[in-house]
């Protein structure tokens, strides 16, 4: 119940009923909105309530008159009734055109207008047995209610003249039998008293009114038809559509002309037609049918055949129909099914001059069938010219929400009406006679239905229904703007009555009947919510509450117990703050919580009845997350440029995550940086092209915004300036394969670079291609050119980042020269130039590489270069030293030239010089070090030679600092001109002392690690540091900081030396034999986990990551798999983290496999668990919504059909269950073969998923089983001998009444009543109507047919052979000689030529004397004062020549030859008719045959003799509460005594309470009364009961009492065991 005023209240009427009209009028002025700004006003509510309410109902009216709004909705002013009928029409009038929904159907709801304002509904629904008939006075209170018959199963329509009522039914004809009656058209008067009936029999029809409507029109004494039928199947194996028409003469009820084959549409005959109209103007049909093919169009047809003569049907060629296409239809693009349209038609009428149709459809072009929204229009056709003019009422753009089919009403012949519906809205304006709209376009809050709205005085009227609820809505016609809506509310009037409460149930007395209902109270177990953003179907848990978008709608679902139909679903919802979360809807245990501003509210939810049952959850709303701005610094970067991408975003939930990405012009996505909390970014472009940039941000509650940047061009790089290179070379030489590396002139980062090379010869050819490799390329130099010649190549390189790069190399000849050394490249010392005193000039190497020389004409020349004295030691101090250059070709001089060299003073190598290391002290200096001289090595002439001298300290004074210590220790040679002084650095280290607390321990322990202070110095501000070497030699750090002291907790085992330093200093000690062991880690405990054995190849995951301690080292893992029965197929470890595993599909119910896992670390000791995996039963499951018999082929059954007979739509099926989400399957049925009783039975399916793990699903579906009309096509009247004192009651009938059960024939027994039976016998032929009714009225049908008759005369002569001659007297006498009757004779010879005998007399004989020879038969034909007549004939009499004989002597010995006559017969001798066994004791019921008295079905089981039989009951009435078991019945006057009740003859009866056991039952068979629930009280009155079955009385109420005779009483507790299903505290009384 949603709070009208924002703060939680709710209007109530003086006597505790929601005031409704309260309600409609304020949602009608929008006063809710002018309440929510007065707040003083909700204060005076919630104090005065009454005075409130008066309040609200004067501002209604104050802008009633103001505003000009005329609309009332009246409730509860309106006349109801308790009774209600189950069934919908709202929105029955619209259909689509589209896929799946191309027709309406026939119309099913009908109002007529009587001419004193009031009213009668007619409305046919399947669940209503036949017709309803409902009256109404002309303020729509319902005076009186009819149930009209229905005639044949399948309704077509209803339509009503001034004097009477008809109503069209038919029914399938699926073995397409001419015989089998299709179309029944039932008379009545106005009283509803059946007058007459006319049918078609066969009709080309397998199913009436199939996939169309039907309507009617009369004009005179004919009433026309215009309906469809699914026709007998064509010669393409198909079963088609089309129209039918048919006229029927309504004083006689003959079918006076019909149109039911296959045509064409000059005939009116329509195929496929999906929607009929037909009218009658001036004697001719006017029609309108919605054809998909031909033709494919909405299709008017004028007939040109007057049809008050009794004929419709159009001469193919002389008067065709006159076709106007009112709409065309094109073809799907691409799909061969023509079904669909776009368009549908609602309304045809006739105004002055103009036929009119409207209609609606969607854009109508080749893609029509993907658009959904439909526009209304009116088509209206020139009666004359044919001419047809469309106007739209509507212009809706496609996506909108769509218009339904329209409704057309005629108010005269120049005003219309059209309505139509668009959402919860009915729109309706006025169109003339043209079609064109006059005024505006009204709407209102409202519906539409099959029901063709009428006029009534100034009103147009119509209604709609849903179950017990009728809606009449009315619209002035004179003033538009006024309408009314009556709402009637049929059913009972439940008030809660608090006094009769239980603690798990409460009650509802009708204050109209006083019926009262007991709905148990309801528990909420558990709530699940969805929001209306969700992508899927699932609904979540949410314990607190829930973060929720504005703008949204959050919805839940729940479990609660009981879960049966009788639990009560009331809830009291309410919000703390509705301002933010507002309660939008309550639908049963459905509720819908909408977001309306950022903010917090708290909901509670309870059952009204159950208020300490309570749901509470925090809401937070939030505003939708929203991308402001996305942007790029550059547009056109180019390749590998950066550039910074930013977004600038508002809303949205929790802290906000942004991802970048990129998409080439391709659609290939590439992202550029993932989810993380920055909206900036930087992208460096990588590949040439378009680019569109995205950013994609998304909230803690999952909400996602996406924003691009188009246009984005990514170019190539600037090409770098590349220098031309020149080449020259020597005329007479030339030079082949010269190389040129694009790699010395290329950018390096250059990517896939393709190039040409382009030689230009500037006059003779001297340069040639040699080879062009992928990043190399050689030329030749011819040697036959002159000096001066020039040439050129040029090199273009692509790329796919650089823009083309062009260099040039110019190669020139000349002529011969002196060689010089070459500029840059001139002779030189490679390397160093220095010589040490000692070296020879040898050690110096000149860069003969290097070195260029060059001609005169500046070609290089090779050669040799070479010191000119190699093994010279020069002294030290020598500049220079000569070198000579032999060139290799004899046309070119050595060159000779000198190099600057530099000889320096050698140095001696200081060995074995030591000085000792020492701690560090205070105040030490250099002095207070003792060296330990060494040698004074020098090299010398490619050896080695010591020299002599003296060892000192540098700075003896110089004071010992902290750490390494350079001390420098001088060595002075004898010889200083050629020998420098040299110096000796030695480091030594002023250390620190280290010191270990422990160097036993375990992981985990600490251990104290202290540098001695007294060996530091203090005045630095040091950083020390403390650490070890691991097994792989690396220095792993403890701990650096300023501290020498630091607490170390070992996390490896193992033996460490453990050192401490000062950090950038050579400050170092340690401490060896240090041992760590591991510690014992908690011990994990083992699991185990089940699973379906169906289950199979799923994987599963176990995270080691939170079993495992935090700070393990893991160094190895293993898994042990203990399997026996195999039902593992893969285990394995995923990282340091995960193992998973799968199972096998081979397993069963029971099976166990273990695995063992062993974790290896370096700080634990090994740590084992283990994991059992054990197989069990397959997943239960439930479909969260019921299945409907939506999944059948057909609705609903005919008794004798099978429950195979319904057959699925499919079998495959996805099912939404609530334990698994949509499973998909396949359907059977549970018992196939079952054949159901007549009424509402439960149908029993299978529901089997395709995923193996869950279990097969068991449910019902509803069906309702109809009685069966049984055939009597093989009863027949037997031919008998006129007899003019017979009467039809005379004539025998072979009575045979034929029903079809499972799959057979069977007959049944009833009683057979011939209409007129006391009428004489007629002579000939004739017909009678015959009425059989069942003795099993239960299961089926009374049914009245019509029998041919036949009475005989017979025909004899005198003649005693086949043989006469001519001019013999032959006597013929017919029989019987009758005084009514005028006989005739004559004869036919074999050519068949007829002469007469004597013509029509009263004498019944005559004299035939045959005057030439000839075979001859000889008749006679009778007739009686009525004009009927009979024949009869002789057999073939062979007249000869007459001769003079002697006429032969009988024979003593010979039999009478006379031959008997056989009696004529209409039956046809192949037909073949049933054999009807009777017992030998001839009583009139036989061995298993069925009956049903009282609601109980009986079968009898044996027949004693003709007055006596015994039967067994078989079920029980399912909605009787009390029911008594007979001692006898009685069967067609056969007394049958009751002895068995038949195996689950009881089952599950929930409603049974108390049950009376008659005195001849002997035998309760098992589960006879199994699941009674509510069965309390059972007498048992036989003193004969032998056996009660298993489990017969297994479920039935824990507090049974079952009476027994007093006698019977041990006997009878021994039957009532255990086994029997009795329990404590049922109890056995006497």
């Amino acid at each position: 119940m949603t709070c009208l005023f924002g703060n939680g209240c709710v209007i109530f009427c003086p006597d505790m009923c929601y005031c409704a009209f309260t309600i409609k009028v304020l949602k009608l002025y929008n006063i809710i909105d002018f309440l929510k700004r007065r707040e003083y006003m909700k204060k005076q509510m919630k104090k005065q309530m009454k005075k409130m309410l008066s309040m609200i109902l004067a501002l209604a009216m104050i802008l009633t008159l103001t505003n000009g709004y005329h609309s009332k909705v009246v409730k509860a002013a309106v006349k109801t009734q308790c009774t209600t009928y189950n069934g919908n029409n709202i929105g029955a009038q619209d259909y689509t055109g589209k896929q799946s929904n191309y027709y309406p159907g026939p119309m099913k709801s009908y109002l007529v207008a009587q001419k004193d304002g009031t009213f009668m509904r007619v409305q046919y629904g399947s669940q209503i047995e036949g017709l309803l008939v409902e009256y109404y006075d002309k303020d729509y209170n319902i005076t009186d209610t009819k149930m009209i018959q229905q005639e044949l199963p399948i309704f077509g329509g209803f339509y009503a003249t001034d004097s009477n009522y008809y109503v069209v039914t038919g029914q399938k004809n699926t073995e397409e039998n001419n015989n089998v009656e299709v179309y029944r058209i039932t008379k009545y008067d106005k009283q509803w008293n059946q007058v007459d009936t006319a049918s078609l029999k066969g009709a080309n029809t397998t199913t009436p009114f199939d996939a169309g409507s039907c309507r009617m029109d009369m004009s005179g004494k004919y009433l026309l038809i215009r309906t469809c039928h699914e026709m007998y199947k064509y010669t393409d194996g198909k079963i088609h559509q089309a129209n039918v028409t048919i006229q029927i003469d309504t004083d006689t009820m003959n079918v006076t002309d019909s149109h039911t084959k296959i045509s064409n549409i000059n005939e009116g005959y329509v195929s496929h037609s999906f929607n009929q109209f037909i009218k009658v103007e001036d004697g001719h049909i006017i029609s309108v049918d919605h054809g998909d093919a031909n033709p494919r169009s909405i299709i008017l047809l004028k007939y040109q055949t007057d049809m008050s003569e009794g004929k419709f049907t159009p001469d193919y060629y002389q008067t065709p129909c006159i076709q106007v296409p009112v709409l065309e239809f094109k073809y799907l693009k691409d799909k061969d099914h023509k079904n669909p349209t776009g368009a549908s038609v609602g309304g045809f009428e006739i105004s002055d001059d103009h036929y009119l149709v409207a209609g609606n459809n969607v854009k109508l072009d080749e893609n029509f069938d993907s658009y959904n929204t439909r526009n209304i229009f009116v088509a209206a056709v020139d009666k004359s010219t044919s001419e047809v003019k469309t106007t739209y009422l509507t212009n809706y753009n496609e996506g909108e929400e769509t218009t339904t089919t329209p409704q057309l009403v005629k108010i005269s012949g120049t005003r219309f009406m059209v309505l139509w519906t668009k959402g919860d809205q009915v729109y309706y304006t006025l169109v003339n006679n043209n079609g064109e709209k006059v005024g505006e376009i009204h709407n209102f809050k409202g519906n539409l239905s099959d029901c063709q709205p009428v006029i009534s005085g100034n009103k147009v009227v119509w209604y709609t229904w849903k179950n017990g609820d009728v809606v009449f809505y009315d619209i002035n016609t004179t003033n538009l703007s006024e309408h009314n809506t009556t709402e009637i509310h049929n059913g009972h009037q439940y008030v809660y009555d608090s006094s009769a409460d239980t603690d798990d149930t409460i009650t509802f007395k009708c204050k109209e009947c006083g019926v009262t209902k007991t709905e148990r109270k309801m528990t909420i177990t558990q709530m699940y919510w969805r929001n209306s953003e969700d992508t899927d179907s699932r609904y979540w848990t949410r314990e607190n509450g829930w973060n929720q978008k504005v703008g949204t709608t959050m919805a839940s679902m729940m479990d609660y117990t009981p879960m049966t139909s009788d639990v009560n679903q009331e809830l009291n919802v309410t919000s703390s703050n509705a301002s933010i979360i507002s309660v939008s809807k309550i639908t049963g245990t459905r509720i819908e919580l909408y977001a309306n501003k950022a903010g917090t509210s708290t909901i509670t939810i309870k059952p009204k009845y159950n208020p300490q049952n309570v749901y509470t959850y925090k809401v937070t709303a939030y505003d939708p997350l929203k991308i402001i701005n996305f942007e790029a610094t550059n547009k056109t970067p180019q390749l590998d440029e950066k550039v910074t991408l930013s977004a600038k975003t508002q809303g949205g939930a929790g802290t906000l995550q942004y991802k970048f990405y990129e998409e080439d012009s391709e659609g290939n996505q590439t992202i550029i940086r993932n989810y993380n909390t920055s909206s900036t970014c930087e992208w460096t472009p990588s590949t040439l092209g378009k680019r569109t940039l995205y950013v994609e941000v998304k909230d803690t509650a999952g909400n996602v915004e996406q924003k691009e940047i188009t246009d984005v061009t990514v170019t190539k790089k600037n090409a770098p300036k590349i220098n031309d290179v020149e080449k020259s070379y020597c005329y007479t030489i030339g030079a082949d394969n010269q190389k040129i590396d694009l790699n010395d002139y290329l950018p390096e980062d250059i990517k896939n670079p393709t190039y040409e090379a382009k030689i230009t010869n500037s006059s003779r050819k001297i340069v040639t291609e040699a080879n062009k490799e992928n990043k190399t390329y050689s030329y030749n130099v011819s040697k036959d050119g002159q000096v001066g010649d020039q040439a050129k190549i040029q090199f273009t390189v692509q790329s796919d980042n650089y823009e083309d790069i062009i260099f040039n190399v110019n190669i020139a000849l000349s002529d011969k020269l002196t060689v010089t050394p070459k500029t840059g490249n001139e002779p030189a010392i490679e390397g160093s130039n220095e010589l040490t005193y000692g070296q020879k000039l040898s050690a110096l190497k000149l860069n003969t590489s290097e070195a260029k020389f060059i001609a005169e004409d500046g070609t290089e020349v090779t050669g040799t270069l070479k010191f000119s004295e190699p093994d010279k030691i020069p002294e030290a101090g020598t500049k220079t030293a000569q070198y000579t250059f032999t060139p290799d070709k004899a046309q070119y001089k050595t060159y000779t030239g000198t190099v600057a060299i530099s000889v320096q003073k050698a140095t001696s190598k200081l060995s074995e010089v030591t000085v000792d290391d020492t701690l560090f002290a205070s105040g030490k200096c250099f002095k207070d070090l003792t060296i330990h001289p060494g040698k004074a090595i020098v090299n010398y002439d490619g050896g080695e030679k010591e020299i002599q001298g003296s060892w000192t300290f540098e700075n003896p004074e110089k004071k010992l600092d902290l750490g390494t210590n350079q001390v420098i220790i001088v060595f002075i040679p004898e010889d200083t001109n050629n020998y420098e002084k040299v110096q000796k650095t030695i480091n030594i280290v002023a250390n620190i002392k280290f010191q270990v607390s422990k160097t036993e321990a375990v992981c985990g322990d600490t251990i104290e690690l202290k540098i001695d202070p007294e060996t530091v110095n203090p005045k630095y501000n040091d950083t020390y540091r403390f650490y070890y070497v691991n097994e792989d030699g690396q220095e792993i750090t403890i701990q650096s900081s300023s501290e020498t002291e630091y607490k170390w907790i070992p996390t490896k085992s193992g033996k460490y030396t453990l050192y401490a330093e000062i950090q950038g200093s050579s400050c170092k000690a340690k401490v060896e034999n240090v041992n760590i062991k591991k510690a014992k880690a908690n011990k994990i405990e083992d699991t185990t986990k089940e699973y379906p054995y169906t289950t199979g190849y799923e994987l599963e995951e176990i995270n080691l990551k939170e079993l495992l301690p935090d700070d393990i080292k893991i160094r190895d893992k293993r898994a042990e798999i203990q399997d026996l029965n195999h039902i593992l197929n893969f285990g394995a470890f995923y990282g340091d983290n995960t193992y998973k595993y799968s199972l096998n599909r081979s397993g069963s119910i029971g099976d166990t496999a273990t695995i063992q896992f062993t974790i290896k670390s370096d700080n634990y000791e090994d740590i084992t668990f283990t994991r059992t995996i054990k197989l069990r039963d397959q997943i239960e499951i439930e479909p969260k919504e019921p299945l409907t018999k939506d999944i059948f082929n057909k609705g609903s059954l005919t008794y004798g059909e099978t429950i195979s007979n319904l057959a699925f739509k499919s079998r495959r099926i996805s099912v939404e269950t609530k334990e698994a989400g949509t499973l998909s399957g396949t359907l059977e049925f549970k018992n196939p073969d079952d054949m159901p009783d007549v009424g509402l039975q439960k149908v029993e399916y299978i529901f089997t998923p395709d995923n193996e793990k869950y279990k097969a699903y068991v449910g019902t579906i509803e069906v309702n089983v109809k009685k069966q009309k049984p055939t009597l096509t093989s009863a027949y009247f037997k031919t008998s001998k006129y007899d003019p004192q017979k009467m039809i009651k005379d004539a025998k009938l072979v009575k045979i009444a034929l029903v079809w059960l499972g799959d057979h024939n069977d007959s049944v027994s009833g009683t057979w009543k011939i209409k007129n039976e006391d009428q004489k016998l007629p002579l000939g032929k004739s017909t009678v109507e015959v009425e059989f009714t069942p003795d099993d009225i239960m299961h089926y049908e009374t049914v009245i047919d019509t029998f041919n008759i036949e009475t005989l005369i017979e025909l004899k002569t005198d003649l005693q052979s086949k043989e006469a001659k001519v001019g013999d007297k032959i006597q013929v006498s017919a029989d019987p000689k009758a005084e009514n009757l005028q006989c005739k004779f004559y004869l036919k010879d074999t050519n068949g030529n007829v002469e007469t005998i004597r013509d029509y007399a009263s004498d019944a004989e005559c004299e035939w004397i045959p005057d030439k020879e000839g075979t001859y038969t000889v008749y006679v034909e009778a007739k009686d004062e009525a004009g009927n007549i009979a024949t009869a004939h002789t057999e073939e009499i062979t007249v000869n020549k007459k001769e003079e004989v002697t006429p032969p002597k009988k024979d003593p010995q010979q039999e009478n030859p006379g031959s008997a006559e056989q009696q004529p017969t209409t039956e046809d001798p192949n037909k073949q008719q049933p054999t009807i066994e009777k017992p030998e004791n001839s009583t009139s019921i036989k061995q298993d045959m069925a009956a049903n008295v009282n609601g109980v079905s009986y079968k009898v089981t044996k027949i004693e003799n003709a007055k006596n039989a015994q039967v067994t009951i078989t079920s029980l009435d399912k909605k009787k509460s009390a029911i008594v078991i007979p001692d006898y019945i009685t069967i067609n006057g056969v007394k049958c005594k009751v002895v068995t009740i038949k195996k689950k003859a009881v089952y599950k009866r929930t409603k049974l309470k108390k049950l009376t056991i008659g005195k001849n039952v002997q035998t309760i068979e098992d589960n006879a009364f199994k699941g009674c629930k509510n069965l309390k009280s059972i007498t048992i009155k036989s003193t004969v009961l032998k056996k009660v079955g298993k489990n017969a009385i297994k479920g039935i109420h824990k507090k049974a009492v079952i009476k027994v005779p007093k006698k019977q009483y041990k006997k009878y507790k021994k039957l009532f065991g255990k086994k029997s299903g009795f329990k404590k505290p049922m109890r056995l009384k006497k």
